[in-house]
């Protein structure tokens, strides 16, 4: 590896979310004879826009099923894939996870592993956690992503994710300081839990924060609202995790989020109103995606969307399973300020006429009316 695909490498690893050094990375592998890397970088990030395209995928099968064995060589066997054209280390379990950075440290970390990613699901006991999160494995992590499950006794839920005390055990790791995406889904968060997240002094380049069914309290809405320690966070998921009115006015009045550009608010009972109120937000003129489904909006959310000057660069907008009829979905069809949009869906909108039907696919498609997974693919 010479030098300048060396500083090409880093330049990905010091923002691996960012497409564009990718782009310039595979500008200069075509022009030094590796044409078909090259395209795989181009067609994976094709792809991550455009989910359903086939010819991408059938094209990104036909080039990894020729090359990749003996682009990964030797290292095959430690994990890794190609995400977004470049080498990625996947782990779903603490022994892949073990063993893969083992064999990485053994051949010396090699820079064309431009992340690595780390998937669990199960349980932890304080000391176990602490000890992951302060290892030097994870502090080469660039994506941890817990999923925990849950138990539902009647009104009853019980998160049996991650706890207030190991999020806090994460956060107060410097070992942390590599991660760009970090999934606490499940977890048993409250205020405490979001505090040391919203508080970390190691969080700073991190881009997305999924805290899906996490059990944030108001306070712990507030504090990530108002964070000022998590200033690259770019996506923000709280899939029926941020319900209420003081939520709702915490996010409205958030004094942090200065990059915020994906929120996905989806099962949270926000309602016409408290829509109305977070379009006020600041964060607003920054959003290029916004995820509401089953959120109770109706016509007067949707004219409030349809009105909202500050959503001009919304591209992404999901309003599945939402009483919307023929009025609301009309005025935003029709809206001055979301010319931008490229997908909106009703998926699941029983109030809409055909008629009303018709227009919307005509504009947008039948890939905008299907139902999008708001847990968050992270290709997308």
């Amino acid at each position: 590896m010479n030098h300048d695909e060396h500083a090409l490498l880093e330049a990905i690893r010091a923002d691996p979310e960012d497409d564009e050094p990718r782009l310039v990375y595979a500008d200069w592998l075509e022009e030094n004879g590796q044409a078909e890397r090259a395209e795989l970088i181009r067609v994976q990030l094709a792809r991550q826009a455009d989910v359903h395209n086939e010819q991408l995928y059938a094209r990104e099968r036909q080039i990894l099923a020729r090359h990749a064995a003996a682009w990964l060589g030797p290292l095959a066997d430690a994990g890794l894939c190609f995400c977004r054209g470049l080498a990625t280390a996947s782990w779903n379990s603490l022994r892949q996870f073990e063993a893969g950075s083992a064999r990485l440290a053994e051949a010396g970390d090699p820079a064309w592993v431009v992340e690595r990613r780390l998937t669990l699901g199960e349980r932890f006991t304080q000391a176990g956690f602490r000890a992951l999160v302060q290892s030097p494995a994870f502090g080469r992590l660039t994506r941890f992503h817990h999923g925990g499950s849950r138990a539902v006794w009647g009104d009853q839920v019980r998160r049996l994710g991650l706890t207030a005390g190991q999020a806090r055990a994460l956060a107060r790791s410097p070992r942390a300081a590599n991660l760009v995406s970090l999934w606490l889904v499940n977890a048993d968060l409250g205020a405490e839990g979001a505090r040391a997240l919203a508080t970390s002094p190691h969080l700073g380049r991190l881009r997305r924060l999924n805290l899906n069914y996490a059990f944030l309290s108001p306070e712990g809405v507030a504090e990530l609202s108002h964070s000022t320690a998590l200033p690259g966070l770019t996506a923000l998921s709280l899939l029926e995790a941020a319900g209420g009115d003081e939520a709702a006015e915490a996010l409205a009045s958030a004094r942090g989020l200065p990059r915020l550009e994906r929120l996905n608010l989806a099962s949270n009972r926000v309602g016409d109103a408290r829509l109305r109120r977070l379009l006020e937000a600041p964060w607003v003129a920054r959003l290029k995606e916004l995820v509401l489904q089953s959120n109770a909006v109706r016509d007067r959310g949707a004219e409030a969307l349809a009105g909202c000057a500050g959503l001009s660069c919304l591209q992404f907008l999901d309003l599945t399973s939402n009483p919307i009829g023929d009025g609301g979905a009309l005025a935003i069809l029709k809206s001055q300020h979301l010319r931008g949009l490229r997908v909106l869906s009703f998926a699941f909108s029983r109030r809409l006429t055909e008629p009303v039907w018709r227009k919307i696919r005509r504009r947008f498609g039948e890939a905008s009316l299907r139902y999008s997974d708001p847990y968050w693919v992270e290709a997308r």
